[in-house]
């Protein structure tokens, strides 16, 4: 990333001034896969970290056992009124929950925007239970390219596409795996997924991300599980 990082606190300011707008300037698309792939492996007490607006709870079945959690302020004043579900402003790298409180926790799009990634990662091994599961979504540092397509399609006006959280470097797979490693995390499965972001290329998506090409999908998921001590 070029420049200085900014804090969490001052994402989630970046993050309030688009509360209300943000799923207008989301690509609907990209967002919705990733949320399926995510769905699969919610299980009995879920934690989301950095939910947002909220949406990935439209498709769980049991809503009481769902906890959404932000740090931008506004984003959770968005999400409760849309859904009236549990929602907690916190701050990823310090969670407000006591240990072994989650049999699920997800992150989509969030663990690159954290200025520690490997506190959050300690968090979430803290408050999950025995064999309990972490979900992470993240761009594909590898693909890089995708991120200056995007910067330059904003110098000529179309930046409304989606919104810009002003991160220009990502976590890579292998970064990601080891900090899990470290931290007594055991990755079940990792997947990259979509390459064209674009809802009319779905079936050639589908098709590519089951060959080596998958390699220059946008997005990586990893999923992992808590080693007990």
């Amino acid at each position: 990333m070029k420049g200085k990082k900014l804090s969490n606190r001052e994402f989630a300011k970046r993050f309030d001034s688009v509360a209300e707008k943000f799923d207008e300037i989301s690509n609907t698309y990209t967002v919705l896969r990733r949320y399926n792939e995510i769905i699969k492996f919610v299980k009995g007490n879920c934690l989301e970290i950095g939910a947002g607006t909220g949406n990935i709870i439209s498709l769980t079945k049991n809503k009481k056992n769902y906890f959404l959690s932000d740090i931008s302020f506004k984003m959770c004043k968005v999400s409760k009124r849309k859904y009236h579900c549990n929602v907690v402003c916190c701050d990823a790298e310090k969670l407000p929950f006591s240990d072994n409180a989650f049999d699920s926790i997800i992150s989509s799009e969030n663990i690159y925007i954290l200025n520690h990634p490997q506190y959050f990662i300690k968090e979430a091994f803290r408050v999950l239970k025995n064999k309990g599961i972490l979900v992470i979504t993240a761009a594909n540092q590898d693909m890089i390219i995708y991120d200056r397509i995007r910067a330059m399609l904003r110098s000529i006006g179309l930046g409304s596409m989606y919104f810009d959280d002003g991160v220009r470097s990502f976590i890579k797979l292998s970064e990601l795996k080891n900090l899990l490693n470290k931290n007594k995390f055991r990755v079940k499965t990792e997947k990259k997924i979509i390459l064209f972001p674009f809802k009319n290329l779905d079936y050639f998506n589908r098709v590519l991300e089951k060959t080596f090409l998958s390699y220059f999908s946008i997005f990586n998921s990893i999923v992992a599980e808590k080693v007990s001590k």
